[in-house]
């Protein structure tokens, strides 16, 4: 066993001293990428920092426009989070790159100490004692340096509190809407969810769409509408998109013995005795908002006008809604 590892020593050792052939080159080349990655992490941290330091900065801005009932000033917050939003992550694909050129920087450096140092002690004549001690000196620094830069950039994340946000899509997530203490029934009115109902004549018969603003969702909305004799009650959950790019609209599927009897509903209704309400369900908490309802030919329209005070759901819808399941109920209340 000590043969063999004896042996193995020697081939390693005769290997690093033959490579001393190329360490000149390999010391320039590594050193010169070195001086630039030093450079670039110090930018990439000023960069990023201040990208984050700016998201968190029109985080409070949306707050408290929303709080001044500003709808202009908050759409062009959103358009300037979603400007700083996307810079973060190229620079983070950067830190990435540079982070792993400096880790394979750090045994190309320790192969090349050794390789050094190897050929130092098999030189003919007295040991080069000064030699061998800037090698293992000037090797240590390099490779420590690496770590501590590789440190700094693995430090860049964005796990620190107020910047764990960084694109449009997860700002308008409701969940982090409610963790970064959003006014939510004044934001959802500027949200304004908007029900529209296409009737038709025969088949497909009704179709029906929700629009909004900003896209909000990880939450349920119920439609209730109530006129002479009926009460309606439609709810959806909105889901998280699939892509990356906010869904301001969903198209609503249907069964289509459901959209006969939802088109049923609007032909013998009349709809200026109807009275709209919503309900949005975001992180167990309900909200409720009046809404107002208006015709245009053959398309129904209801959105959201303010908040309203509570009003009893029935027991089996509610427990529908809370489960995130589908609804389309029409109950004759009388």
């Amino acid at each position: 066993m000590k043969e063999s590892l004896k042996e193995i020593f020697v081939i390693l050792r005769d290997q690093l001293i033959l490579a001393n052939e190329t360490v000149e080159y390999t010391s320039w080349l590594t050193a010169s990428i070195f001086s630039v990655l030093g450079v670039f992490t110090i930018f990439l941290s000023h960069q990023y920092q201040n990208h984050t330091s700016e998201l968190k900065k029109l985080i409070w801005k949306m707050r408290n426009n929303i709080k001044k009932n500003d709808p202009i000033e908050f759409e062009q917050n959103v358009v300037d989070f979603e400007y700083f939003s996307k810079t973060p992550k190229v620079l983070k694909k950067a830190v990435q790159t540079s982070f792993i050129v400096l880790w394979v920087l750090i045994p190309i450096w320790t192969i090349s100490g050794f390789s050094t140092l190897f050929f130092i002690l098999e030189k003919e004549g007295p040991i080069h004692y000064f030699s061998l001690i800037l090698t293992i000196v000037v090797t240590s620094l390099f490779i420590f340096f690496s770590m501590r830069l590789a440190i700094i950039l693995s430090s860049l994340s964005d796990t620190e509190e107020g910047i764990e946000i960084l694109t449009v899509k997860e700002l308008f997530n409701a969940k982090n809407l409610v963790a970064k203490n959003f006014d939510l029934p004044k934001l959802l009115i500027l949200n304004n969810t908007t029900w529209s109902f296409l009737i038709s004549g025969d088949a497909p018969y009704a179709k029906v769409k929700i629009e909004s603003a900003y896209g909000i969702y990880n939450c349920s909305i119920l439609l209730v509408i109530k006129s002479i004799g009926h009460e309606v009650y439609i709810s959806v959950p909105i889901s998280p998109p699939t892509n990356e790019t906010l869904t301001s609209e969903l198209q609503i599927n249907l069964e289509e013995q459901k959209r006969i009897n939802l088109q049923r509903f609007f032909n013998e209704s009349e709809i200026n005795q109807m009275n709209v309400s919503q309900v949005l369900l975001i992180e167990d908490t309900y909200y409720y908002f009046k809404g107002q309802i208006a015709i245009k030919e053959n398309l129904i329209t209801t959105s959201l006008l303010e908040t309203r005070k509570k009003f009893d759901i029935p027991t089996v819808i509610k427990k529908d809604f809370e489960n995130n399941i589908h609804i389309l109920d029409i109950n004759k209340s009388f």
